[in-house]
C-alpha cells in the first residue's frame, strides 16, 4: 500500500513528454501556496526526500512498494546462519524484474553479500525517478530559488508547499468561537 503519489518512470524515451507534467507538479503548488490553497494530492515521502536531496531509506521504499520494501527489510535482517532469501534481482516501480548484477537471477543473496544486494537495490529504487525529480525541481525553481529546498527537512518543505497534513482538534476547538 502506497503512502502518497509516486510518478512512474517513463516506458518511452520521449524526454519532453516525461518532463513537462513533472515541472508542473511543483510549479502549481508554489503558485497556489500564497493564496492559502492546498496542494491537490499528496506526494510520497520518498519523492520529497529526493527533491531535497536527502537519503532514501528502506522505509521509504516500503511506503511506495510494500513487496520490494519487505524484501529489503528481510535481507537487512538476515543473520549469518540464514538461508539465502532470493537472487540478485528486484522489482522496479513499473513491475519489471531487474537483475542487480549480470547473472543476478542465478546469484543467491546470502548473509555475506547482503550489503551488496541492499546497496544495489537501494541505488536502483532511489534513482529510477531522477528525471522526474529533476523536472519537479525545475518547476519549483520557476517560482522559488531551488536552494530553498536545502533549507529544511523534507517534512518542512512538504508542509511549506502543501500545508499541515493533520489538524490539531484540541487547538482548533480552543481557538474557535461557536
Amino acid at each position: 500500500q502506497a503512502h502518497g503519489y509516486l510518478r512512474a518512470p517513463p516506458r518511452t524515451s520521449c524526454r519532453h513528454a516525461a518532463r513537462a507534467p513533472c515541472a508542473f507538479v511543483l510549479t502549481f503548488p508554489c503558485c497556489v501556496a500564497p493564496q492559502q490553497a492546498d496542494f491537490p494530492f499528496q506526494l510520497a515521502p520518498m519523492v520529497w526526500k529526493l527533491l531535497v536531496k536527502q537519503p532514501v531509506l528502506v522505509e521509504d521504499i516500503l511506503g511506495v512498494d510494500s513487496d520490494a520494501g519487505t524484501i529489503l527489510r528481510k535481507v537487512a535482517a538476515m543473520g549469518p546462519g540464514d538461508k539465502p532469501l532470493q537472487c540478485f534481482e528486484i522489482t522496479n516501480s513499473t513491475g519489471d524484474i531487474v537483475e542487480l548484477v549480470p547473472g543476478g537471477s542465478s546469484k543467491e543473496v546470502s548473509y555475506d553479500v547482503r550489503d551488496q544486494f541492499l546497496d544495489l537495490a537501494m541505488q536502483l529504487r532511489s534513482h529510477e525517478f531522477d528525471r522526474q525529480v529533476a523536472a519537479m525541481r525545475k518547476g519549483f525553481a520557476m517560482v522559488v530559488p531551488v536552494q530553498v529546498l536545502q533549507l529544511g527537512s523534507w517534512e518542512e518543505v512538504m508542509v511549506r508547499v502543501c500545508g499541515v497534513p493533520d489538524v490539531d482538534i484540541e487547538l482548533l476547538q480552543a481557538n474557535t468561537n461557536y
